[in-house]
C-alpha cells in the first residue's frame, strides 16, 4: 500500500511480545511494556517479578473480563531467573522488552541553589518511593560550599520523614519488599561506614 505521510507513525504488530518488569511499581512498569504492545496487534506474555505478581494478574483478570480474547494477554509468574532467561531466548518470541533498570538518577546541587528546596525535594524524591526505582533520587552531588548546610537539612527532613503502611496515606515511606532488600540495604550502610562515611540520620532499623 501506499506510504503514510511523512512523520506518520505506524503501528505494525510483530508477533508475540515478551514484557519483564521490575518488582519496584510493577503496574506501573507493567502497562507501560504491555498497553503499547498490545496497541500494536501483538500478543503478550508479561512476567511480573516474583516478589509482586498481584497487580498485572489483576490485570490480565480485568482484560479477560472486558473482552480481551484468550491468549492475547498472558501474566506468567515465577522465578526471575527462569522464567526470564526461557522468555529472552524462546523461538516464538518476537520482541523483548525489559524495564528493569538499575541506574541511579543523581541530583546535582550548585553553589547558588535554594539548599532547603534542594534537601527537600532530594529527600522526597528517594524516600517518596522507598528508593525502589532507577528515578530515586538517592545520589546526590553536592556543592562544597554549601554541603554541611545541605547535609544538615536533609538529615533533619529524613529524620521526621513518616514510616509506615503503604496503606496509610499519612506514611510518606512504605515497608521495603523483601528480607532481600532490608538485607541490601543494610549492607549499603554498612559498607559507607567501613569507607569512612557516617550517617547523619538513621543508620540503623527501629
Amino acid at each position: 500500500g501506499a506510504l503514510p505521510p511523512a512523520g506518520v507513525a505506524l503501528p505494525t504488530p510483530v508477533g508475540v511480545v515478551a514484557t519483564i518488569a521490575p518488582w519496584w511499581r510493577p503496574l506501573v512498569f507493567g502497562i507501560w511494556e504491555v498497553a503499547p504492545a498490545l496497541a500494536a496487534g501483538n500478543t503478550v506474555v508479561h512476567h511480573p517479578a516474583r516478589q509482586t505478581p498481584l497487580s498485572m494478574l489483576r490485570v490480565a483478570e480485568l482484560a479477560s473480563e472486558a473482552g480481551v480474547p484468550p491468549g492475547v494477554l498472558n501474566v506468567l509468574s515465577g522465578p526471575n531467573p527462569v522464567v526470564s532467561a526461557s522468555l529472552g531466548t524462546h523461538k516464538l518470541v518476537d520482541r523483548l522488552s525489559c524495564a528493569a533498570l538499575s541506574a541511579r538518577s543523581a541530583a546535582i546541587v550548585c553553589e547558588d541553589a535554594d539548599v532547603a528546596q534542594a534537601a527537600e525535594q532530594t529527600c522526597r524524591a528517594a524516600f517518596g518511593v522507598d528508593d525502589r526505582i532507577c528515578a530515586a533520587g538517592s545520589v546526590v552531588f553536592v556543592h562544597e560550599a554549601v554541603h554541611d548546610e545541605f547535609v544538615s537539612l536533609a538529615a533533619e527532613r529524613a529524620a521526621h520523614t513518616v514510616v509506615g503502611s503503604q496503606f496509610d496515606a499519612s506514611s510518606e515511606q512504605g515497608p521495603l519488599t523483601s528480607d532481600t532488600q532490608l538485607r541490601a540495604a543494610q549492607r549499603h550502610v554498612r559498607t559507607g561506614v567501613v569507607e569512612g562515611g557516617r550517617p547523619p540520620a538513621g543508620g540503623r532499623r527501629g
